[in-house]
């Protein structure tokens, strides 16, 4: 973000996440969102500028701990003096090891927990 010229140090603004169950009952998989206000170190005619953080982890209630955080996307967005919207974004495909044929897959997600 500061190699584009924006800061945060507002904290998030609004955040999101889904939690499904896996095959292994003292692990969930957890998908989020987290939004922070940003603002131009260089110009302040930009404006609204927000930071869109988009990922999955695991995480094992028992231990109360968070495991292989994976950002899938972060974008950034603003406006321009004029009003057109600006958005510059980052997506990120893992593939790990990519197999073609049989894949021996260790967790599963289940069902997804409504709370």
């Amino acid at each position: 973000m500061a190699e584009n010229g924006f800061h945060s140090d507002f904290g998030i603004i609004d955040e999101s996440f889904e939690v499904f169950i896996t095959e292994n009952p003292d692990e969930l998989y957890v998908t989020f969102q987290l939004i922070y206000d940003c603002e131009s170190t260089e110009d302040i005619s930009l404006t609204e500028a927000q930071l869109t953080i988009r990922g999955e982890c695991k995480y094992s209630p028992s231990q109360e701990k968070f495991s292989e955080m994976r950002r899938r996307e972060s974008k950034l967005s603003y406006k321009l003096p004029d009003g057109e919207e600006k958005i510059m974004k980052n997506i990120v495909v893992i593939v790990g090891g990519l197999t073609i044929g049989h894949e021996t897959i260790h967790h599963n997600i289940r069902k997804k927990l409504e709370y």
